[in-house]
């Protein structure tokens, strides 16, 4: 509307300017009028710079408004009275042009955020390049390629380069799996790749999953029906062999009474007597074993932290003082509680001490480290030392049942403590430390 208006009153002035070169003509050329058109020349003059005022004024009006939304700045307003030349219905089609394009941006942001938060809430890695260069990230991608943007390419060369290496065996295969440590922690990773077109763009996805989690649920669904399936069946097999050896050193002893001990009748009693003594092993190691089978329902309770530090400082003190041990308890400012099995908790914490001290031959400077810390929705429990470190070709085996590497030891310790977390929906696992290492338990909040 306030276009056509505009057209009419420029085609109105335009067709002035033609009657007043056309009067001008007439009287100069027919009826010799000087003065009238003398008056009509200034008549042409002032029509002639209204309509270069016009219509300058409403192509600044259209550059600037042009101008404003390339920059994205949507505030300016117009006035939209007493403009006159139809100025007033243009200003209100630009005001309210502003007032689209400005909702239109902010739905836009808003779903940009909204995207962004949905992304970094997935437990997938996202990287997104656009024409081989990157061009978005989510924060685990960030944190398993040790970047913060996807803007500088020589940054993800020089701080991922087991990726960088390998993008060409992944735009070929589509996926590949690597073992590396994050944080510390020894992970497997899964690396998959998809390729796609929006608007003759090529953009490239990179999904990044660790399957650390996956595999330690894998490794205890297992465990759970080994032990259950071992434990049946090793306990029906050793019972009547248990049996049957008792009674036959009973009957072997009457007969040691009433009969010359020949060297043949020794072996058989002492063949009894190994048979008798395996057995009785063999209870043993199911009954051990039976422990991380017939782990006791959870008892959960709101835990304070300070009287967890409390108890297990009075426990272990005493010891780690006699040894040389500097012991170290921290925790966060803040009062910390949340929700756990106490007895149970109290438990793998003091083993993990154990196994700290235990790493320790003669040194001077041994120092042991608990600490307790709340972020991102999850508390953190850590035992630290500073002796060397878990021996790398051991490592992937530290959690497995029975696996030891100490004399006189059961070898159920790490992999009891690790079903006890995970019974809290948490994790257990080991991080590496420069000159040592750390079991971290992680408990949901």
């Amino acid at each position: 509307m306030a276009f056509r208006k505009y057209s009419v009153q420029v085609n109105l002035m335009l067709i002035a300017i033609l009657l007043c070169c056309l009067g001008m003509a007439l009287s100069l050329f027919v009826f010799h009028w000087y003065i009238s058109s003398g008056l009509l020349v200034i008549v042409l003059v002032v029509l002639s710079r209204m309509l270069l005022k016009l219509v300058k004024s409403n192509n600044e009006k259209l550059s600037r408004q042009i101008e404003l939304i390339m920059n994205s700045d949507f505030s300016h307003r117009y006035p939209e009275k007493n403009q006159g030349l139809a100025f007033d219905r243009l200003h209100q089609s630009l005001n309210r042009l502003n007032d689209y394009l400005r909702s239109s941006s902010h739905q836009k942001v808003l779903d940009s955020s909204l995207f962004e938060i949905t992304i970094d809430l997935l437990p997938i890695g996202i990287l997104i390049f656009r024409e081989n260069q990157p061009l978005f990230l989510n924060q685990i991608a960030g944190e398993f390629l040790n970047i913060k943007s996807p803007k500088d390419q020589k940054q993800l060369k020089e701080r991922a380069p087991f990726f960088v290496d390998r993008i060409t065996e992944l735009r070929e295969k589509g996926k590949a799996d690597l073992k590396l440590h994050n944080k510390g922690e020894l992970q497997q990773w899964r690396m998959e790749y998809r390729h796609f077109t929006v608007d003759k763009i090529p953009y490239e996805l990179f999904i990044f999953k660790n399957y650390q989690r996956d595999s330690e649920r894998t490794e205890e669904e297992i465990s759970n029906r080994l032990m259950h399936v071992l434990t049946h069946e090793i306990m029906n097999s050793i019972s009547p062999v248990s049996s049957l050896t008792d009674t036959l050193n009973e009957q072997l002893q009457r007969l040691e009474k009433n009969i010359a001990v020949t060297e043949e009748f020794q072996d058989i009693k002492t063949s009894a007597q190994i048979i008798k003594k395996r057995s009785e092993g063999l209870s043993e190691f199911v009954e051990r074993y039976s422990l991380l089978a017939r782990l006791p329902r959870l008892k959960k309770s709101f835990v304070e932290v300070s009287e967890i530090t409390r108890e297990v400082e009075q426990l272990v003190l005493p010891q780690f003082n006699g040894k040389g041990i500097d012991f170290i308890c921290q925790k966060d400012s803040r009062k910390l509680r949340f929700r756990a099995d106490r007895q149970l908790l109290v438990q793998v914490v003091l083993n993990l001490l154990k196994n700290a001290e235990e790493a320790f031959t003669d040194r001077k400077d041994a120092r042991i480290m608990l600490n307790f810390s709340s972020e991102d929705g999850y508390n953190y429990i850590s035992v630290s030392d500073n002796a060397g470190g878990v021996a790398a070709d051991i490592q992937e085996n530290i959690f497995l049942p029975f696996f030891t590497t100490k004399d006189k030891a059961s070898g159920i310790g790490l992999s009891l403590s690790r079903k006890i977390i995970q019974a809290h929906s948490g994790r257990l696992y080991l991080r590496h430390l420069k000159g040592g290492s750390e079991f971290r338990i992680e408990l949901p909040d």
